[in-house]
């Protein structure tokens, strides 16, 4: 009879759970053999290069069954990135996108740095290989994505500032987009609501995106989505108790981050089928936004200049 080690708890291509200094890491099992009796698996790491695979010995208690987000869910853990690499390449793209969105001084003609600013607003695809639906499309409409051209022209060109809206923040208008809704839906309808209804449905798949998206701006708003001139502010709102970027910044900060939202939504917990839900969801915002942008923003009149320029010195 063979002896227990010949039968390797883990078998060639499985999935588990390996530690590092006590952290979990979602890893791969790519080699399986047997030495001085006891079980070796040569660890790939998902998301790290080649050069980080390692062979850890089966009696060392680092390798252990199923997912990470199975072991963060029954160690009553919050949900993280599945590798240190998403980690690292996170913070890549918050610099990428600070880069892109204004340096301290720009002398290239409008239209020039119009055509480069573009690139902005095109949607990004994300391929993932866990998720079956793996890309969201989001479709700037033409006036919306002329407000964004004209926000790169006013804030990185004509150096001025963006006035925060008193009436018209990103609460207000996921406010008054749910109110427009038929029937008004709430989400506590979602359980409650025929299957077959997909009018009801999508507009509840809309309420949900909607306050989702409220939560993931107030998340993300920071110095990668406001250019230089704005950061200074920024940082004196969120020193105040209570402070919800939502209740202050408005349509144009709310449109920058959805043209990136694809870059941070790769980074998202595995959750197959959830794209196509949100891409129905953010269409009908998308929607709402270009039947209503001229509510919520006013062209150049959107903008100032700051407090230390005086009000002789603006561009014309």
């Amino acid at each position: 009879m063979s002896s227990p080690a010949a039968h390797p708890v883990f078998k060639l291509g499985e999935i588990c759970v390996c530690f590092q200094k006590e952290t979990p890491y979602l890893a791969k099992v790519i080699g399986v053999e047997v030495k001085d009796g006891v079980q070796q698996y040569t660890i790939h790491y998902e998301g790290w290069n080649n050069r980080f695979n390692e062979v850890v010995p089966g009696d060392s208690g680092r390798v252990i069954k199923g997912t990470l987000e199975e072991y963060q869910i029954a160690n009553n853990l919050p949900i993280k990135p599945s590798s240190k690499y998403q980690g690292r390449k996170s913070r890549k793209v918050e610099s990428r996108a600070s880069s892109s969105l204004g340096g301290s001084d720009i002398q290239e003609e409008e239209e020039v740095f119009t055509t480069r600013r573009m690139r902005l607003m095109e949607p990004r695809r994300v391929v993932r290989d866990d998720v079956a639906d793996k890309k969201v499309e989001i479709e700037f409409s033409e006036p919306l994505r002329q407000i964004l051209l004209n926000d790169c022209r006013m804030m990185s060109t004509r150096k001025t500032v963006l006035r925060l809206p008193d009436d018209g923040s990103v609460e207000d208008i996921i406010a008054r987009y749910v109110d427009s809704m038929e029937d008004n839906l709430k989400p506590s309808t979602l359980y409650l609501m025929p299957t077959d209804n997909v009018e009801d449905i999508n507009q509840v798949i809309g309420v949900y995106t909607a306050n989702a998206i409220v939560n993931y701006f107030n998340l993300l708003l920071g110095s990668h989505l406001l250019y230089p001139s704005e950061r200074a502010d920024y940082r004196k709102r969120v020193e105040r108790i209570g402070f919800r970027a939502s209740e202050h910044y408005g349509i144009v900060h709310l449109l920058r981050m959805l043209s990136r939202f694809n870059e941070y939504y790769s980074y998202r917990p595995k959750a197959p089928g959830l794209a196509k839900y949100v891409e129905t969801g953010i269409k009908m915002l998308m929607d709402y936004l270009t039947a209503h942008h001229q509510e919520y923003y006013l062209g150049d009149d959107s903008y100032e200049l700051p407090p230390d320029v005086p009000s002789t010195s603006r561009v014309r």
